[in-house]
């Protein structure tokens, strides 16, 4: 099943971006290597997020999303996940768009922040995803 498999892409990436946040802001910031693969990281876990959000969107809810931003919008019209997740992953898109298209211009110590606010946004994800998966098996 597709969103098992990205489903453990994001849980990877979780793992390996709450190894950044635990460093702390100044050790983190001092290495421009953890900075990088930071920023890729967070680039290939959104793409998960984001394969899971369609992949769920079109096949359950028969809707084709028009962008990453609304495919997170319509699962919390369908209630898998809450109005403010899906806020809060909205705003993760654009983010994730400005590291692609403008990664030199983001400030690190931005990145950082909002890095360390963006893990719990993940792990709620994770969480949801999994209850939906255990609901339909139990249907």
């Amino acid at each position: 099943m597709i969103i098992k498999k990205r489903l453990e892409d994001v849980k990877e990436g979780f793992s390996n971006l709450k190894e950044y946040v635990k460093l702390g802001k100044e050790k983190f910031l001092e290495s421009k290597d953890k900075i990088g693969s930071a920023k890729y990281e967070i680039i290939k876990t959104f793409e998960a997020l984001s394969s899971i959000c369609s992949h769920i969107v079109v096949k359950k809810f028969k809707i084709k999303p028009p962008t990453y931003a609304s495919c997170f919008e319509i699962l919390a019209e369908k209630k898998v996940i809450s109005q403010k997740l899906a806020k809060n992953l909205v705003n993760m898109a654009r983010f994730r768009n400005l590291l692609i298209h403008m990664y030199y211009k983001i400030d690190d110590e931005k990145f950082f922040e909002n890095l360390s606010l963006g893990l719990k946004d993940i792990e709620e994800f994770i969480s949801a995803i999994e209850k939906l998966i255990k609901n339909e098996k139990t249907a």
